[in-house]
């Protein structure tokens, strides 16, 4: 009986440990380009089959982080779908940076940065073509 508890007190500590350090991991996870999110973050994100919608980070999940959308929805999302909604300093952006940003148009497309000038920065848009935008409706991704 002795030995039993011996082994088994260590084997929960140990557990325990793990359990914190994945917790820990979760809430603090960091997409592809660098971006790390946390809960409050307001954000653009990209549901599949669907436009970059604005929301906000309210929890993470299983699979990244769940974003409550600003129409009342809400969906858990990859880290790679999301976007934090701040604008960048101009020294942020550099020629060939993928980036969101809300066109002409009113619509937040998926761009590359082509060139810059001051606080304008030409998007090439995949359909669109280029379009010169001001920095306030560009968002790195």
């Amino acid at each position: 009986m002795v030995r039993a508890k011996r082994f088994f007190i260590p084997a929960v500590v140990a557990l325990s440990l793990a359990v914190v350090a994945i917790y820990q991991l979760s809430c603090n996870r960091t997409s592809m380009a660098g971006q790390q999110f946390t809960v409050g973050d307001f954000v653009y994100a990209k549901p599949l089959n669907s436009a970059w919608l604005h929301g906000r980070i309210d929890a993470s999940c299983a699979d990244g982080w769940h974003v409550a959308f600003d129409d009342g929805k809400s969906q858990c999302l990859l880290a790679e779908q999301i976007v934090r909604d701040v604008v960048p300093a101009p020294d942020q952006v550099h020629i060939g940076a993928q980036v969101i940003a809300r066109t002409s148009r009113g619509q937040m497309l998926l761009g590359r940065v082509i060139g810059l000038e001051g606080q304008t920065v030409n998007i090439r848009f995949k359909r669109l073509g280029m379009q010169k935008l001001p920095l306030r409706n560009i968002r790195l991704r």
